[in-house]
């Protein structure tokens, strides 16, 4: 699986393109081959047998993308939306739970193992909850959006979000990144006996326990109005 982290504010056509722009930040990663695919208005790379190079302009607005390549086709089998407001949801947490029992109900026809079931509606919870716990803008809408085509479930959920919430996932998922995963979520329960908040430990768990593909990408609509999309992969076949 490749890892990629890196800012980009236009849609790059080629790798000719990326040539082209010059005394700009340089980010490189290295994939083995050249592809792209666009999610959520941001051009991801993933692949290529050449060193390549991302960069990041001084011009608003800035998209910031950080996590798992993840690949949303054009043709899954079978789409869901759902729109919530989380003043509506934190005087009553239980709905979050309602939502992701209900996402995980609508696909069980089409999955013969029971546990898939309980995978969705676990990793759906903790994105809902997470997107109302941080919602900046309380009566802005969080977008719920999943995708199945049999061999995977990809789900998408986009809320509005404080730069200093943005922040602290950005430190929390380099914490991902760079120490095992077992160790960081001893330690954050550690952390939950001492009543610190922000911890991450659910999105640890999901990566930990349910293998799945996440990445954040935090785009500014205007001046200190940030959007977050947080995007997760579940392999079911």
């Amino acid at each position: 699986m490749i890892k990629i982290y890196f800012f980009l504010i236009k849609q790059i056509i080629s790798l000719k393109d990326i040539d082209f722009l010059i005394n700009l930040s340089i980010l490189e990663f290295f994939p083995s081959k050249a592809e792209y695919c666009n999610q959520g208005g941001h051009t991801i790379l993933s692949g290529g047998s050449n060193n390549i190079k991302a960069y990041q302009v001084d011009l608003m607005p800035k998209s910031i993308f950080m996590g798992d390549a993840i690949h949303i086709k054009q043709d899954y089998k079978e789409k869901l939306y759902l729109s919530i407001i989380p003043t509506a949801i934190s005087s009553h947490w239980e709905k979050v739970s309602d939502v992701a029992n209900f996402v995980a109900e609508f696909y069980n026809h089409d999955f013969q193992d029971h546990s898939i079931q309980n995978n969705i509606s676990t990793i759906l919870n903790e994105l809902v909850e997470n997107a109302v716990k941080f919602s900046h803008i309380q009566n802005r809408h969080i977008d719920i959006y999943t995708f199945s085509d049999g061999d995977e479930l990809i789900f998408q959920v986009t809320n509005s979000i404080s730069e200093k919430s943005w922040n602290n996932l950005e430190k929390i998922h380099n914490e991902m990144e760079t120490t095992d995963l077992k160790t960081l979520y001893l330690e954050r329960i550690n952390n939950l006996a001492m009543d610190k908040a922000g911890t991450g430990i659910g999105l640890i768990l999901l990566k930990k326990d349910y293998r799945v593909d996440i990445n954040f990408s935090l785009a500014e609509k205007e001046k200190n109005d940030y959007l977050l999309t947080t995007t997760a992969k579940m392999k079911v076949a």
